[in-house]
């Protein structure tokens, strides 16, 4: 999209838009703010994992300095390590994306002969859910932003529902694609946000948004559908509250 460009804030993402003086914070990094319990335990068994298989194989050291030296070193690594597996999963969830991108519009086939290994098992559960999800693509990754509320952010897809009997209406479906190894709350809440700025952008009504999610290792996929877009833009409303509040000083100018 013409006009509209993505910056890199301390590892934030934020939009220039023609014509809107600031930059707007993407949906993801407002979202940021919102605790993620699951994200903290799964860090520190990652962690744990490597201290284990690093004692395990630990070396005869000479001096007591010798030890502490590699002890330093491998607690350092441990500490990184599951920033380590995020960025691998996160890169192959990237490339996915990119290739997934490319075949949203016009039904094309997919070659599965022409990709990297690693991104086969996320097409063909694309692949899979594209022939049954009964929708009509219509758009693919699309920068949405409200600047009523100050945000932006990149929809994967917007689909309408095909007419098969007399009860159907056809309505439009705001896509997202993940391939994390589960579902998290807060992807309801960034769907929802790309629903309310596309309909500000547009006028037009969002009837529903989905989130699919692709297995990195097999050809499969999960669909779950939003139950509320309304009460769900009101968390994520809430978190760009929080998010602000917490980006702007709380203190008084000294006098």
């Amino acid at each position: 999209m013409s006009g509209i460009s993505k910056v890199l804030v301390k590892g934030n993402r934020f939009y220039n838009i023609q014509g809107v003086s600031e930059m707007l914070p993407s949906v993801t990094t407002i979202l940021k703010v919102i605790n993620k319990p699951y994200l903290s335990a799964w860090q520190q068994r990652t962690s744990l994992a490597h201290v284990k298989a690093a004692l395990r194989g630990r070396p005869a050291f000479q001096s007591e300095a010798e030890e502490d030296t590699w002890l330093e070193g491998m607690l350092q690594t441990a500490a990184g390590s599951s920033d380590k597996v995020r960025d691998a999963a996160a890169d192959v969830g990237t490339r996915a994306h990119i290739v997934i991108d490319d075949h949203v519009i016009g039904g094309r086939a997919i070659d599965l002969s022409t990709m990297e290994p690693d991104v086969v098992p996320v097409m063909q559960g694309f692949d899979a859910w594209r022939k049954s999800c009964g929708l009509e693509l219509l758009q693919r990754d699309t920068i949405v932003y409200s600047t009523k509320h100050g945000y932006a952010g990149a929809m994967d897809a917007l689909g309408r529902k095909l007419i098969t009997t007399k009860k159907d209406k056809g309505g439009l479906v705001v896509l997202d694609w993940k391939t994390s190894n589960q579902f998290s709350s807060d992807y309801a809440y960034q769907v929802a946000a790309y629903a309310h700025a596309f309909e500000e952008m547009t006028g037009e009504k969002v009837d529903e948004a989905w989130v699919v999610r692709f297995d990195k290792a097999k050809p499969k996929y999960e669909v779950r559908k939003v139950k509320s877009l309304k009460q769900s833009f009101e968390i994520f409303h809430s978190a760009l509250k929080l998010w602000r509040a917490t980006n702007e000083s709380p203190w008084s100018s000294s006098s």
